[in-house]
């Protein structure tokens, strides 16, 4: 019976995986082809603005949930889930609504900290930003659970698009923050499809209990007490060097620091993010059934080294020239930051996915430890910005820390599947 099973599990895992890269890499053609319209289109000043926003609306995000979407998939009762999904809406509202209240009173003084005044004047999409993510979040776990992959791959193509065409209407009509505008937009039309999407298969069946919410906070607790406040500084460790780099060095070298995350750091990380979503259906399913993951993890480690190597080598040696002929002479710093970079971001490509087998075997408390000692790692970015005078410098030795950082992550990762294959072998003794 286990065998029938595990057949059947990974022939949907591969029909799933076949329409989430082709999706994927259709989505993630999208902005890279935008690159060459928003290097001509958008100064490196208004791409360290975008950043900023980015990367200030992807760690409050973290917390919005509470982490609750992270639980979505771990209870076998959909009233159950039903009641997190709840909760993690309630999260969303107050995150958001505090930040709200904090970018109302301290926008200034934030600006001022992180070195760019620009910010000044979008401090008020922020918050909008990140009720958006979190309701999103929310949703695609909940799609996640009932095994909607490909829905899931389509909601992001369509973002995608609608952010692709507003990008050129924005650049085109030389709108101020249009970049900004545009990911809004196209967050925007995620999160109403997604809910359009999400309402059969919950809303109308679930009735929500006050004693329901008081018992899922209860037994799922974990997750926002100890995986948010982890998770939220996991996200801050991958973007505080932007955080770094803004507040001592030139505006210019955030745009074009920034530039090198627009064309590769975010593509490789919203690949990475979709297929562990894909990973992590394949993996809950199989731990719910006491199946072995460590054949999973090791030929997927090979399979993510080869296709990261087609994107490493050839910025590896040629990075400059490839961004001075693709993007322009502006760019040519740019693209020596992404010769700098792309063996780290390589290495967090294929270990990101991965950590998607925590979840499904329910050990949360490795991932904490590693993503406090990620940012304890990267604490240390902040002295050195201020002692390292020249920026190239600066960002090698945070390639460094980030490649030590993803290789202890691997080793954890094989650590944790070795341990859950001993427990399925003693349960069979």
């Amino acid at each position: 019976m286990k065998e029938k099973l595990q057949l059947a599990v990974k022939s949907e895992f591969v029909k799933k995986l076949g329409i989430l890269l082709a999706s994927g890499s259709v989505a993630q053609l999208i902005p890279v082809a935008l690159s060459f319209f928003i290097s001509r289109n958008f100064t490196a000043d208004s791409l360290a603005v975008y950043g900023l926003y980015f990367s200030i609306v992807s760690i409050v995000a973290v917390l919005a949930t509470g982490k609750f979407e992270a639980a979505l998939l771990v209870p076998k009762s959909l009233k159950e889930a039903g009641h997190l999904y709840v909760l993690g809406v309630i999260s969303v509202v107050v995150v958001s609504t505090v930040t709200a209240v904090l970018s109302f009173f301290f926008d200034h003084e934030i600006a001022e900290l992180l070195g760019n005044q620009g910010l000044v004047d979008i401090f008020w999409l922020i918050p909008v930003a990140i009720a958006i993510v979190g309701f999103y979040q929310l949703n695609s776990y909940m799609y996640i659970r009932f095994g909607k992959i490909k829905g899931l791959a389509m909601q992001k193509l369509s973002q995608r698009g609608a952010e692709g065409v507003s990008i050129l209407i924005t650049g085109y009509r030389s709108i101020s923050n249009g970049l900004i505008f545009s990911d809004i937009i196209g967050r925007a039309g995620l999160l109403i499809i997604s809910g359009l999407a999400v309402k059969p298969y919950f809303i109308h069946h679930t009735k929500i209990t006050w004693q329901g919410l008081k018992s899922g906070f209860k037994n799922y607790k974990k997750y926002p007490i100890s995986f948010a406040p982890s998770s939220v500084a996991n996200a801050l460790s991958m973007h505080l060097a932007l955080f770094v780099i803004s507040a001592n060095y030139s505006e210019d070298l955030t745009g074009q620091f920034n530039f090198v995350r627009f064309v590769l750091s975010l593509p490789i990380t919203f690949l990475g993010q979709s297929l562990s979503q894909v990973l992590l259906e394949r993996f809950s399913a199989k731990a719910r059934n006491r199946i072995s993951i460590k054949a999973d993890v090791l030929k997927l480690t090979g399979v993510l080294s080869l296709l990261a190597l087609g994107f490493t080598l050839p910025i590896l040696f040629f990075g400059e020239n490839l961004f001075e002929y693709f993007f322009g002479q502006d760019w040519s710093v740019a693209g020596q930051f992404a010769q700098v970079m792309v063996c780290s971001l390589s290495l967090r490509f294929i270990v990101s996915p991965l950590s998607a087998t925590f979840n499904a075997i329910d050990k949360i408390k490795p991932v904490a430890t590693w993503q406090w000692g990620y940012f304890i790692l990267t604490i240390s970015l902040i002295p050195l910005g201020k002692i390292i005078e020249d920026a190239s410098s600066f960002i090698f030795v945070y390639a460094v820390l980030d490649t030590l950082a993803y290789t202890v992550y691997w080793i954890m990762i094989y650590s944790s599947v070795n341990k859950f294959d001993q427990e399925i072998a003693n349960e069979v003794l």
